[in-house]
């Protein structure tokens, strides 16, 4: 089955060859510091909540859930098989000296296209540990399971020549490829594709990670066995699934949500919160000034966020112009005030900002500001702040303020999906891929289905009344959703709801996980790394 010259032309040349010989190699993806930081994360995060399959080890593992989402491995799959991805399998896989992993094609994803896999030498990655396989052997419509048992060849059995006499009769041209990758090398294939694996020499461990991922509109299902012929999917039996890259819906596959990625210290992860707002405010004490806390701590998506909301009496400010290592973002609520803010980091220079309910200002870390209430009535602002430990990039937004429901231009609400969205905001922060804020105003009756988002989402109802994971709640208000929990949304009152929503997109790959303990500084350090991952690996799996 050739691909036709207009479409390999309209492909790139990644879709191109793992369309024709159903595999990839990407060189390098990892360095050889990330690879050990790699491995010391998922060696350190054993030990958590039991596996219901032996592929959940990305739900099981923060560790492993952060390479998974690495961006890096995310543009790659999304150039493949479309934006919208679930992860369905996660395993370590460490493979002893003479270990063999006999022929096979993956049962779960035999039926169709749409998944790719991604196999990630991590340590002891030489051509003699990695993989082998049969070039175009996804094209052949037989997974090998199905040839053996035509043949009465037991799984075992099933030797090098075997699967090239049998390929042969597919394709001619058809053999068997030994895969030569190093420590880094990814090679991302369809599973439909006939391969395995064997560990040549004699004292040599090798340690990888192995990824599975589907198009979120395909669903996958666990074979009762994946080694016998015919297979079989009793039950209906679906994998735990993560949303790494756009959305998916429950209906499909399971979805659930990421681990957090990190547990910061006196905070339990954040997944869902929905509060309302207070804005009446009769007592805020000799300071002027009161506090209400809504969320704290880390998500699936990033390492720490907070949000509350509080209330400053007539001439109060909450401290004087400071700065912090967290970005943040300030939305009125209730009331007018002035808005305290650096011209530019370190320049001693402020501006000062009148604003009025629906407005809102990002501060980017180490930013100096603060507010003042310049009105005659209590000033309530709602506030998100954010950080993680992911390398920056230079190419940032600066301080942005928006204005927000009572200036700026109202979105036009379309007749067939009784919605209208307007774009306020939106680029790359110190922290964040993308920052993206929007305005949303939804008629009555109307609403989005459930579904699942690979980010974190702040939505701030202004106006009206809605709906949410079965409860209701009333304007002013705030709803919050971790990265991977199924949510949807219907105004269930007489107006039109309007509301401004936030999405935290969080950096992917640049750090796992912020170590403790033992290993605190070994995360700074490539040959402490190493030292604690043979540690661990001997430790785990007797070597």
């Amino acid at each position: 089955m050739k691909l036709r010259q207009d479409q390999r032309e309209s492909q790139s040349g990644l879709q191109a060859e793992f369309g024709e010989q159903g595999f990839t190699i990407v060189r390098q993806l990892f360095g050889r510091a990330e690879c050990l930081k790699a491995v010391a994360s998922i060696f350190w995060n054993r030990g958590g909540t039991p596996s219901a399959w032996y592929k959940d080890g990305a739900i099981t593992n923060p560790g492993i859930y952060c390479v998974a989402r690495n961006d890096r491995i995310v543009e790659k799959l999304v150039e493949l098989i479309g934006p919208n991805i679930v992860l369905w399998g996660a395993r370590l896989i460490v493979r002893r000296p003479k270990g063999i992993h006999p022929w096979h094609s993956d049962a779960e994803s035999a039926s169709s296209s749409g998944f790719a896999s991604v196999w990630l030498g991590l340590a002891g990655t030489t051509r003699e540990t990695s993989l082998k396989l049969v070039p175009g052997s996804h094209r052949f419509g037989t997974p090998i399971q199905q040839v053996a048992k035509e043949n009465n060849v037991a799984r075992e059995e099933i030797a090098d020549q075997v699967i090239a006499e049998w390929a042969s009769h597919y394709s001619a041209r058809s053999g068997i490829e030994q895969t030569e990758l190093s420590n880094g090398d990814a090679l991302i294939f369809d599973g439909r594709l006939w391969h395995g694996s064997s560990n040549s020499t004699l004292a040599r461990f090798r340690i990888s990670l192995l990824l599975q991922y589907a198009r979120a509109d395909v669903p996958v299902r666990i074979p009762d066995n994946d080694h016998a012929w015919p297979w079989e999917y009793r039950g209906n039996r679906r994998p735990l699934c993560l949303v790494i890259s756009g959305e998916a819906d429950n209906a499909t596959n399971s979805i659930l949500p990421g681990p957090a990625i990190t547990r910061e210290k006196g905070h339990e992860p954040v997944t869902t919160e929905i509060s309302a707002v207070q804005t009446s405010h009769p007592d805020l004490g000799s300071r002027g000034f009161r506090s209400y806390g809504l969320i704290e701590g880390a998500t699936p998506d990033l390492r720490y966020m907070e949000s509350h909301y509080s209330a400053l009496a007539p001439g109060a400010s909450p401290h004087k112009p400071h700065s912090h290592d967290q970005e943040e973002i300030l939305i009125v609520m209730e009331g007018e005030a002035e808005l305290v803010v650096e011209t530019a980091a370190g320049s001693d220079q402020f501006r000062r900002i009148a604003v009025k309910p629906g407005d809102f200002i990002y501060y980017p870390c180490n930013w100096r500001h603060t507010v003042v209430n310049s009105g005659q009535r209590a000033f309530t602002y709602l506030m998100f702040k954010w950080r993680t430990d992911e390398i920056q990039s230079t190419r940032t937004l600066k301080s942005v303020f928006v204005e927000g429901l009572a200036r700026a231009r109202r979105p036009h609400v379309s007749k067939h999906s009784g919605m209208g969205m307007k774009i306020l905001l939106e680029g790359q922060t110190h922290y964040l891929r993308k920052l993206h804020s929007h305005r949303t105003l939804i008629a009555p009756g109307q609403g989005y289905a459930a579904h699942a988002d690979a980010y974190d989402i702040g939505i701030v109802l202004i106006k009206g009344k809605v709906e949410t994971l079965g409860q209701e709640v009333e304007a002013p208000a705030f709803v919050y959703y971790a990265a991977g929990e199924i949510h949807g949304l219907k105004n269930v009152g007489e107006q039109v709801a309007d509301y401004i929503v936030f999405e935290f997109h969080g950096k992917h790959g640049e750090t796992y996980i912020p170590l403790g303990g033992k290993i605190a500084k070994a995360v700074r350090d490539p040959q402490l790394v190493g030292r604690y991952a043979k540690e661990k690996a001997r430790e785990l799996f007797d070597i």
